[in-house]
């Protein structure tokens, strides 16, 4: 899963930043928490110059990523990374060839985790892509 996020760069295109992975399998400690294990860590960069994390937990099909867990994610980024802003992402396949990627951030009131953002994105091989295909998404844009 993260070798198909990291090659399809979905992360690029679901934050709409341009991020680089840091570090899988990020294993540290966090003051006040504990140990914490984070699949994937990027850095991301949008076209204002603002620098951004991007802890990645990804979960197979019948796994839900916990509060706890996105929590731990924010932990990490303001204690490891306190001058980047934090965007903590989970990933799930839905189906073979259906990844949802998900964002979350903390209610400004009681710093509790809440999704922000869900898209899904479906994996194509390039020979299903037809040149009528191309077409009809082009004009889906001018719509």
């Amino acid at each position: 899963m993260l070798a198909i996020i990291r090659y399809n760069r979905l992360v690029d295109v679901f934050t709409r930043l341009s991020c680089f992975s840091v570090q899988s399998h990020l294993k540290t400690s966090v003051e006040g928490v504990g140990s914490i294990e984070v699949d994937e860590l990027y850095v991301g960069l949008d076209r204002r110059g603002a620098h951004f994390v991007l802890p990645v937990e990804v979960k197979s099909a019948n796994d839900r990523l916990g509060a706890v867990q996105v929590l731990n994610m924010f932990s990490l980024a303001e204690e490891k990374f306190p001058e980047l802003i934090a965007r903590p992402l989970g990933a799930q396949f839905v189906q073979d060839d259906l990844v949802a990627l998900f964002e979350f951030e903390l209610d400004v009131f009681t710093r509790e985790p809440r999704l922000a953002a869900e898209k899904h994105y479906r994996l194509v091989p390039a020979e299903d892509f037809s040149t009528d295909l191309l077409a009809q998404y082009r004009s889906s844009l001018e719509d």
